[in-house]
């Protein structure tokens, strides 16, 4: 399986063969229904899972995925999830309440949740959850300088004794993905190893939302739709900065200009974006990469920049506000967070550059502008005919 992901991601991001997809993906399904939960070790298990979860994530990042391998797979992290909750005695009672969708913010008053920046779980399903991350909180990590989202969770939720998957680092805690520490938004973890492994597929397979605004330096061109460009980063070299551009893994960012707005003489633009891969800093490290990096970041501009950016904007100006995916009845769940307090606060000290700009960030500064990504137009109005792409070392 591992030379098939190979094989799969090859291809996938340096030229498309349709042929040699079909045949990646008849063999995966192959394996897939030969597969044998309680016949595999568990350090066996999870290679096998981590590597067609990853065929599933190249083929869907070039177009190219079957329904059949998304249905074989399903099948098998179903098997997967159920086996591993019934190991650990992970029935969920029906004791968590759903609060069903909330917007954060909407009514312009902030809740004593965000002034205190504490996380708040804004969607409780009975097997998964949505929880807002604040800034400076890391989702899990051995760092003692940042408070832990993952303990706030286990503290909310009961601990290992209820849910035994908020122990387990093999499965990220039950995180279905992450959030860079300064940055703040909405976070989908499991309760459950079965939601766990449903999701896991959701996400690999595209279906899985993630909708951001950002606030970056310079205008950016309208015509700049998409940054196709690797990015690459040494998990053994600790907090090094990850690269966009040159060697690493295939990764692609889409976005909309939303407005143009300047302080004092820094020229500035507000952008809708929507990631198609997951990378870490993905966005952050694509934007820098196109020379435009995201307002206040402390990693990805020069020091004078960030510091010159402290004034008025207190940290990175990244905020993940949607979150869309199925729960296990193929209920769609659309979450939407507002901006923060400390974003609203900045979006307030720029001076837009137009009418049209004025109303867009009036709107996101009062907590009104966040929509499906794709609802989106580009700044003075519809797409532009000429698309931009950049694919500089992709």
């Amino acid at each position: 399986m591992d030379e098939l992901l190979l094989v799969a991601w090859g291809s996938a991001s340096s030229g498309l063969d349709p042929d040699l997809f079909r045949a990646i993906q008849d063999e995966v399904v192959s394996q897939l229904e030969d597969f044998e939960v309680g016949a595999c070790p568990p350090l066996a298990r999870d290679q096998f899972v981590q590597s067609a979860l990853g065929v599933v994530w190249a083929c869907n990042y070039a177009g190219l995925l079957d329904q059949g391998l998304l249905e074989s797979a399903r099948r098998v992290m179903k098997r997967i999830g159920v086996a591993l909750d019934l190991l650990y005695s992970t029935a969920v009672p029906g004791v968590f309440s759903c609060h069903g969708l909330r917007v954060l913010g909407a009514s312009g008053a902030p809740s004593a949740a965000e002034v205190d920046l504490k996380p708040e779980v804004v969607l409780d399903l009975p097997d998964r959850l949505v929880v807002m991350k604040p800034p400076h909180w890391e989702v899990h990590g051995q760092s003692t300088e940042f408070l832990q989202l993952l303990t706030f969770l286990q503290a909310t939720l009961g601990g290992s004794r209820r849910l035994p998957i908020l122990q387990d680092a093999q499965c990220d805690f039950g995180f279905l993905h992450r959030l860079d520490v300064p940055s703040s938004g909405l976070v989908l973890a499991a309760k459950t190893y079965e939601a766990y492994y449903e999701s896991e597929l959701q996400l690999r397979a595209g279906k899985i939302v993630r909708d951001y605004v950002v606030l970056c330096h310079g205008w950016v061109p309208l015509a700049l739709e998409e940054i196709n460009a690797r990015v690459h980063w040494r998990p053994l070299m600790g907090d090094l900065p990850s690269s966009s551009g040159g060697p690493g893994k295939a990764s692609r960012t889409k976005l909309k200009v939303l407005a143009y707005a300047s302080y004092q003489s820094l020229a500035l633009s507000l952008v809708a974006v929507r990631i198609l891969t997951g990378r870490r800093h993905q966005i952050r490290s694509h934007f820098a990469h196109v020379g435009h990096p995201t307002a206040c970041d402390g990693t990805y501009t020069a020091s004078a920049t960030f510091q010159s950016d402290l004034p008025w904007c207190t940290r990175n100006f990244l905020h993940r506000y949607r979150l869309a995916f199925k729960d296990s009845v193929g209920s769609v769940h659309a979450v939407v967070a507002a901006v923060p307090p400390d974003l609203a606060s900045a979006l307030l000290k720029l001076r837009a550059k137009d009418a049209e700009s004025g109303s867009t960030v009036q709107l996101w500064n009062s907590g009104l502008g966040t929509r499906d990504w794709t609802d989106y137009g580009t700044l003075g109005g519809e797409k532009q005919t000429a698309k931009l792409r950049c694919r500089r070392c992709a």
